[in-house]
């Protein structure tokens, strides 16, 4: 058994997964986050609940293999950069 993976540890997706592997609703809910909203501004913003934008941004999350806001909005707009060049 290797050291992290004996520990139980998920496998992170790889830092340079591409945008495309998000739904297009994860892709609408990171577009929001990313603009500044809180998760009731984003829920307000696509009609959708609370609770199902807490939803999709722990799938985001998980694809990202990140735990910080922060982190998926960087790792979010870093791949719509990389698409647009």
């Amino acid at each position: 058994m290797r050291g992290h993976e004996a520990a139980g540890a998920r496998a992170a997706w790889p830092a340079s997964m591409p945008t495309e592997r998000l739904t297009s609703r994860e892709r609408q809910v990171m577009d929001c986050v990313a603009s500044g909203l809180t998760d009731r501004g984003v829920a307000a913003q696509l009609g959708l609940s609370h609770n199902t934008i807490k939803f999709h941004l722990k799938n985001v999350y998980a694809k990202f293999g990140v735990t910080q806001r922060a982190k998926a909005v960087e790792k979010h707009v870093t791949e719509q950069l990389r698409e647009e060049a």
